[in-house]
């Protein structure tokens, strides 16, 4: 009986220790536990090699037009004037070929929702995991009705150019697209369109919009469109896009206007055009 309670003794202690020990270690481990920054995070979460604001280039500047907010005179991808830049789905902050837009690829469209890649439905998404109000979405995020726009963290314009730099909204593209066409020409050599306007203060601006391959159309990728950070107020699988006029041989005589604003499936691929103050 003696040893017996001797052992118990010993058991208890023993427990008492280990468990203290136990204790000291979680308290350690506990204390040494941090919450990422905002940056940590988000840094995780970039494409490999991507800084934020690594991808400003030397001749960006931006342009006063005498609107709300200033325009940046080169499209999110390009290092000068006369290069189009880099085609992104609304939200996306990594560019995209013209064969890889579509619900089947977008970030924010659940895999397991998603119908089968090669169907035609590609504008029919199931689930879509985030900026969601209605039956698209398996979590609403948002309220209908609610102004929505990109978190800066899912702004390529931010994430290329850095503090002070990012996507208009679509009020701040309507500023732009009630402007005059100044001159548009088509360039064949670089396969492109240079879409000039006039600032209410004087000031041009020069648009440069890819053409589309007519050998090889894709109906994912839009080439006459910008986006905006805006999500569309009726439908959560759509965003706010200005249409860009193209109409090749355009002068300011003609008095047409840039483009019109509507919205479209936010998979699908456009250039980006950054605003700032």
């Amino acid at each position: 009986m003696k040893h017996v309670l001797k052992f118990i003794q010993i058991f208890f202690a023993f427990g008492i220790v280990a468990t203290m020990n136990s204790c000291e270690k979680q308290q350690i481990f506990t204390e040494n536990l941090r919450v990422p920054t905002e940056m940590e995070f988000v840094q995780r979460t970039l494409p490999e090699g991507l800084i934020i604001g690594s991808q400003k280039p030397a001749s960006l500047e931006l342009v006063d037009l005498g609107l709300s907010v200033k325009w940046a005179n080169l499209n999110v991808g390009a290092q000068n004037e006369n290069e189009v830049g880099s085609l992104f789905s609304w939200g996306e902050i990594a560019p995209r070929q013209n064969d890889e837009f579509g619900w089947a690829h977008y970030d924010y469209n659940d895999p397991n929702g998603v119908r089968d890649p090669r169907s035609i439905e590609w504008d029919k998404p199931l689930f879509i995991t985030k900026y969601c109000f209605d039956r698209y979405g398996e979590k609403q995020d948002f309220k209908k009705g609610e102004v929505v726009t990109l978190d800066k963290y899912d702004d390529a314009a931010y994430i290329y150019y850095g503090e002070g730099y990012r996507m208009p909204t679509k009020e701040e593209m309507q500023e732009l697209l009630d402007l005059k066409i100044s001159q548009s020409v088509f360039d064949e050599n670089n396969k492109c369109y240079y879409i000039s306007i006039v600032g209410k203060n004087g000031n041009t601006m020069t648009l440069t919009l890819p053409k589309d391959d007519d050998k090889n159309p894709q109906p994912l990728t839009s080439i006459s469109e910008i986006w905006t950070s805006t999500l569309s107020d009726l439908e959560s699988p759509f965003a706010y896009r200005a249409a860009i006029n193209l109409t090749v041989g355009l002068t300011i005589e003609d008095n047409v206007n840039l483009g019109s604003l509507a919205t479209i499936e936010r998979c699908r691929g456009k250039i980006i055009r950054a605003v700032g103050n």
